[in-house]
């Protein structure tokens, strides 16, 4: 979570840094938007057939304790039950045949390992036909792609584009992407909660945002926020840490 916020400031704020010496005309060229996507009910809505394949159930290099320990990883979920109680004490058991116990030791784990990798794939897409921000890791001085965080089921991302119309294109098509890869785990945006933070530079910064603003609304894709919430910190238009 720490390393989600330190990562989405430090962006940001270099961007800042990077047009404070500029004049007001070469601005607009370093604006961005950043979007935090809302996937509903991620944990337990997974599909078993994708944590299934996670698990790689028939690998042929597997001991007999390794095999024996996938197969309870995988009864886990697979035999979990819901019970669904009233006030009168009436319920009912249910088998819901996706997702998993949000209290089961693993998990967590197994959610990452089956999460994760969509995501990256989806990264590496949007960076085939879309703008990305790449920064390098000072240890390893491999490339990485700094516009996304992720956190549990939690995705945000910066998007640079110079005017409203440029950011509603690019948003558009990075979740028309993300859409894609979420299909085979059985999970979908929640794309009218998702929240949009315009942070439009140099001339013409109101009229950018208020228009951007109207699209979002027009096209009911979210909101469009000078600051939102993001994992107990904030993402505001002006990077300030309130």
């Amino acid at each position: 979570r720490e390393q989600a916020i330190l990562v989405h400031h430090a962006v940001t704020g270099r961007i800042r840094q990077r047009v404070r010496n500029l004049n007001q005309r070469e601005k607009p060229k370093w604006s961005f938007v950043s979007t935090l996507r809302d996937i509903s009910n991620a944990f337990p809505s997974l599909s078993h057939e994708s944590m299934d394949k996670t698990l790689k159930l028939q690998e042929e290099t597997d001991s007999e304790k390794d095999r024996k320990h996938k197969l309870l990883l995988r009864r886990r979920y697979s035999h979990m039950n819901v019970s669904i109680s009233t006030k009168q004490g009436e319920g009912i058991l249910l088998r819901p045949h996706c997702g998993g116990a949000q209290g089961d030791v693993g998990m967590p784990t197994l959610f990452r390992r089956t999460y994760e990798p969509v995501l990256q794939q989806w990264i590496n897409r949007k960076k085939e036909i879309l703008p990305a921000i790449i920064g390098k890791d000072p240890l390893t001085q491999k490339e990485l792609d700094v516009a996304v965080t992720v956190f549990a089921d939690d995705v945000k991302e910066i998007n640079m584009a110079s005017t409203a119309e440029e950011a509603m294109d690019i948003i558009q098509a990075s979740t028309a992407l993300l859409n894609q890869e979420l299909i085979p785990l059985t999970l979908k945006q929640n794309e009218d909660k998702a929240e949009h933070v315009p942070s439009f530079l140099g001339n013409g910064q109101e009229k950018f945002t208020k228009h951007f603003t109207q699209e979002v609304e027009n096209l009911k894709i979210g909101a469009s926020k000078s600051v939102a919430r993001y994992l107990g910190n904030v993402c505001s238009y002006d990077n300030h840490n309130k």
